[in-house]
């Protein structure tokens, strides 16, 4: 759920610095730099959170890491607005709340819908769009502007 690209402080690299392909599919984020290298922890490491929307219905959520689903190489999506429909293959993108994911980014594609274990709220099932296993080439996002 970790790994270490060959650029570093020494490229202007820095801790929270989004990593994406070059379709602008996000892979992660920068955690720590060395002057030459920095490591990234992906979008399906159970640390991960992300302020999210669900592009079909606009509704806003948080796109997190599990550590059940890791191993499929997919990621949850949680707090899901009551009366939310939610269907496989809609696109869940990223928010821009906060300061560190710009708005638009395209994190994945629902799976699969389902209840927790109380029953009384639902999750969805996050399929990235980056192809975790096979990145070759990746962009750091390093500064852009939060639109108001």
């Amino acid at each position: 759920s970790t790994f270490t690209l060959n650029r570093g402080s020494n490229s202007n690299i820095a801790v929270n610095d989004c990593v994406i392909t070059s379709s602008g599919y996000l892979v992660g984020v920068v955690t720590s730099t060395t002057p030459y290298s920095s490591t990234v922890r992906s979008i399906i490491d159970p640390k991960t959170s992300i302020g999210a929307y669900v592009e079909s219905s606009g509704a806003s959520t948080i796109a997190c890491g599990d550590f059940t689903l890791m191993t499929d190489k997919k990621l949850k999506l949680t707090y899901i607005p009551d009366g939310t429909e939610l269907s496989g293959g809609d696109y869940v993108i990223t928010s821009g709340s906060g300061s560190i994911y710009p708005r638009g980014l395209v994190i994945g594609r629902i799976s699969g819908v389902g209840f927790n274990d109380t029953g009384y709220s639902n999750y969805a099932v996050i399929e990235p769009c980056a192809e975790l296993s096979e990145l070759s080439q990746l962009f750091i996002i390093t500064d852009f502007e939060i639109a108001g």
